[in-house]
């Protein structure tokens, strides 16, 4: 009894972590967009590359973080997927993987989420075979 308490504990920790984590990526994520949309620096066209990887990051993510709040497990694959998906669209597209601690940041709350999905799908299986 005691270690499905403890265990429900610990979800609830990362639950939260995740969603206040994922509060401040969505703000910076806005932050980050925002000024661009009301005033776009670059003169330059858009590749279609960059056009893709801007599909999935920073709307990619934006949108996994927000259905996490409700489905763990989905958002946190779309918002994490999306992280990914961004650096292989933008090695495809000529350039380089360079790792950026901000976009790579705003994946953390995926994961948590993810593992935050896996340890409740646990704790229901432990629970129906008792």
């Amino acid at each position: 009894m005691n270690d499905l308490k403890n265990k429900n504990r610990t979800i609830s920790v990362i639950r939260w972590i995740a969603r206040i984590l994922s509060i401040i990526s969505i703000a910076f994520i806005l932050l980050m967009v925002v000024p661009q949309l009301f005033c776009p620096q670059e003169t330059n066209p858009l590749t279609l590359g960059e056009i893709v990887g801007l599909f999935f990051f920073p709307f990619g993510v934006f949108i996994g973080l927000i259905i996490a709040w409700k489905w763990e497990g989905l958002g946190g694959m779309i918002a994490v997927g999306s992280v990914i998906c961004f650096h292989v669209t933008m090695l495809i597209s000529g350039g380089s993987l360079d790792i950026n601690p901000f976009i790579e940041g705003t994946a953390v709350p995926g994961l948590l989420f993810l593992i935050c999905w896996l340890l409740s799908r646990d704790r229901l299986e432990t629970k129906e075979a008792s």
